[in-house]
């Protein structure tokens, strides 16, 4: 999945404002990681020193029910997250786009995973 820290969102709102015709009525995709649950799995774990659990879960399973209690009307926090969920690591996932997008031409620069984990960790 991409993923994006705060702070470049941030940065990258900056980039658009200061340069706006090259992205004018255009979609603007930026990330500062491409990795897997297990990549930040074994990051976290390094981080920490502490080993994590791993629940597995059927993502399709996951949408047909969510789906399913929203169609009834059933708007609880299980169905809501459940359903984002899906459509985060799903087939169809709009937040796993790979590595070519928007961040350098906003003025992003690498980042490292370790140390943004970090910084929410300590």
């Amino acid at each position: 999945i991409n993923t994006t820290t705060l702070d470049s969102i941030a940065q990258s709102v900056v980039g658009v404002l200061s340069n706006p015709a090259p992205f004018k009525n255009k979609y603007v995709r930026v990330h500062d990681f491409y990795v897997s649950q297990n990549e930040i799995k074994a990051a976290l774990e390094s981080v920490t020193g502490s080993p994590f659990e791993v629940e597995t879960v059927d993502v399709d399973a996951l949408e047909e029910n969510t789906s399913a209690g929203l169609a009834r009307g059933e708007y609880t926090h299980e169905n809501i997250y459940g359903l984002i969920t899906a459509y985060i690591f799903g087939k169809t996932s709009s937040a796993s786009w790979g590595e070519e997008d928007e961040s350098g031409a906003v003025g992003l620069t690498k980042k490292d995973l370790q140390t943004e984990i970090r910084k929410v960790v300590d």
